[in-house]
């Protein structure tokens, strides 16, 4: 005789309650949100952290590639500055050729240092130099007495009676868009150190190069660039 054991209710329909299933769904939904969201915060947080780090540590990196240039820069200056003043201390050439050509009596020495011989001097000293574009001879009164080429009225100094032109300086451009030019002024001494004329040097774009001498990929990666307050 066979027996037959009926199921009970709640069993026979455990598996399709879908009250039931959609109470786990929601069950995992929020486990999960409440698992991840932690997770989420955290890592938004350190991300932050990390690039504000990272910019930092950037910033401080090419805060120290700049600084290094700018001193690299000045050094360079101050070198030229002292290579044309080597020239003009002491050369009683020059100082004998700026008097005569000023109208004084300059001596012995002056007999040969006309204007054909003080610019022969000059060019000779430009190619020793391979830094400036032009090098002139200038009096104290701002006349132009010798030079190793033809020269615009920007390139000359000017400046009042009895001050010292600066050692380095910046010429103007007549455009925006022209080329940075620099010109660098040693004096000339006469007889009992009196200052009889200015040597000057004028440094074009295309010896830029030469003249500054800036390492290549001085920062590794990073590329450098030196501009004017026009960029």
């Amino acid at each position: 005789m066979a027996v037959r054991v009926a199921e009970a209710p709640w069993r026979a329909g455990h598996g399709r309650n879908p009250l039931r299933g959609r109470l786990s769904r929601r069950l995992l939904v929020w486990f999960l949100v409440l698992s991840l969201a932690p997770l989420f915060v955290s890592n938004t947080v350190g991300y932050v952290r990390s690039q504000g780090i990272v910019e930092r540590l950037v910033q401080r990196y090419v805060s120290v590639i700049a600084e290094v240039e700018a001193r690299h820069i000045r050094d360079q200056v101050q070198r030229h500055v002292l290579g044309l003043q080597a020239i003009a201390a002491g050369n009683e050439f020059l100082a004998a050729g700026a008097v005569r050509l000023s109208g004084g009596a300059a001596g012995p020495m002056g007999v040969v240092a006309d204007r054909a011989a003080l610019e022969r001097h000059l060019s000779r000293k430009l190619g020793e130099l391979r830094v400036f574009d032009v090098l002139y001879l200038q009096s104290v009164a701002g006349r132009v007495l010798a030079a190793t080429a033809p020269l615009d009225s920007q390139l000359v100094a000017a400046w009042a009676p009895g001050l010292v032109p600066p050692a380095f300086q910046r010429l103007r451009p007549a455009a925006r868009v022209e080329a940075p030019r620099f010109r660098l002024t040693a004096p000339v001494l006469g007889r009992a150190g009196k200052t009889v004329a200015f040597l000057v040097g004028v440094v074009g774009p295309g010896r830029l190069p030469v003249f500054l001498e800036v390492p290549e990929r001085l920062g590794g990666a990073l590329e450098g660039a030196i501009v004017d307050e026009n960029g």
